[in-house]
């Protein structure tokens, strides 16, 4: 029985079935493969660090602008902290930026800035974006009241009901999808806001929240991404003078190590600015300042672990991009707004087309 699962399993990947979704981040693609069926990650880090903006950026809004125009790719979003129209609202901040190149916070297009309203201008193009805010909507299920473990499952059980069916056989209950190329995302953001009930701590409901999600990750083939807070402490001067920087552990984990022990991939998030270090890896933190950021994989069962990938992160827009590494950064003034990554892009096409042509021409 496990011999044929597995050659099934090989099948599926010779077909294409296993390959993750694309990121917007090859570098980190290339660690933990992107986006993938049935894979539990852990992204941690210190308030501020941008968590939450990795998690929409690279587990929702990438994915969903590949497969805008089919059915392959679902999220179901637990949101714990922020509204659903805000996390709409984030997600039309980087639709924006990308297509129109204008670097509209949520703040401007909610018109929350004192003294300041959307302007017409930048409303029209709000308008012009409906369609496909409407596209994102039937691709993204959100929930943003208060959740406890069994609520989150019970919840998803419905969810995945939906779009497959659930069957009992013997002591076994299994579940068959109607689209067997779909990868579901489940993101819950984040762990540490879940509801405890009563007689159970707050540990003891991360804890079986996780082994829930771990369960239908088994049975459905779900992807959960579970958000983390680190501890305070893991910032403290006594342990950067130790160890000499404040790269993250797996033991920062705030409230239970029990996710960390059930996900497949464990990526921490690191802001050197906010610890005032003059470089990082090479980098020039006193001229990147709050727009850097490392992402350090901490635990990967399919490849390599402690390794980092480190990121130019801007939190207006928030977007991801991987800069060139430091040797190739001659002017680190271009990488302080986002607005160099279209520069980029354009350089690039330019180069893919002279490419053309000389192929051409031969």
């Amino acid at each position: 029985m496990i011999t044929e699962s597995l050659i099934k399993q090989i099948e599926d990947g010779r077909d294409g079935r296993c390959q993750g979704i694309s990121m917007g981040l090859p570098k980190l693609e290339g660690i933990i493969d992107g986006v993938s069926r049935q894979t539990y990650t852990i992204i941690f880090g210190q308030s501020s660090s941008g968590k939450t903006s990795a998690a929409i950026y690279a587990y929702v809004y990438r994915p969903c602008m590949e497969h805008l125009e089919d059915d392959d790719f679902h999220v179901v979003y637990f949101s714990l902290e922020i509204s659903a129209e805000l996390l709409m609202a984030k997600l039309l901040s980087l639709y924006i930026f990308e297509h129109y190149h204008i670097d509209l916070s949520t703040k401007d297009i909610l018109s929350r800035t004192k003294g300041s309203v959307l302007s017409e201008e930048h409303f029209a193009i709000v308008q012009e974006c409906v369609p496909w805010l409407k596209k994102i909507e039937r691709m993204i299920t959100i929930f943003d009241g208060a959740q406890n473990a069994q609520t989150i499952y019970t919840t998803l059980v419905n969810e995945l009901a939906k779009v497959g069916k659930f069957e009992q056989k013997g002591d076994r209950r299994t579940y068959i999808p109607k689209n067997k190329k779909r990868t579901t995302v489940v993101v819950i953001d984040h762990m540490n806001l879940l509801t405890h009930v009563a007689g159970r701590t707050i540990k003891q409901e991360i804890d079986l929240t996780s082994q829930e999600l771990v369960q239908l990750r088994n049975m459905c083939g779900i992807s959960p991404v579970a958000i983390m807070q680190a501890n305070r402490d893991s910032m403290s001067m006594s342990r950067r003078d130790l160890l000499g920087s404040g790269d993250c552990r797996i033991s920062d984990i705030r409230d239970s190590a029990g996710p960390s022990q059930d996900a497949e991939i464990v990526i921490g998030i690191y802001n050197p600015f906010r610890d005032k270090i003059a470089t990082y890896r090479g980098y020039d933190i006193k001229q990147l300042q709050d727009s850097f950021r490392s992402f350090t994989i901490l635990k990967n069962r399919y490849g390599e672990s402690e390794v980092a990938d480190c990121m130019c992160f801007y939190g207006k827009v928030g977007v991801f991009v991987e800069p060139p590494t430091p040797d190739k950064i001659y002017d680190y003034s271009k990488y302080q707004t986002p607005f160099w990554i279209f520069e980029d892009k354009g350089n690039e096409e330019d180069e893919n087309k002279n490419d053309q042509t000389l192929n051409f021409t031969l």
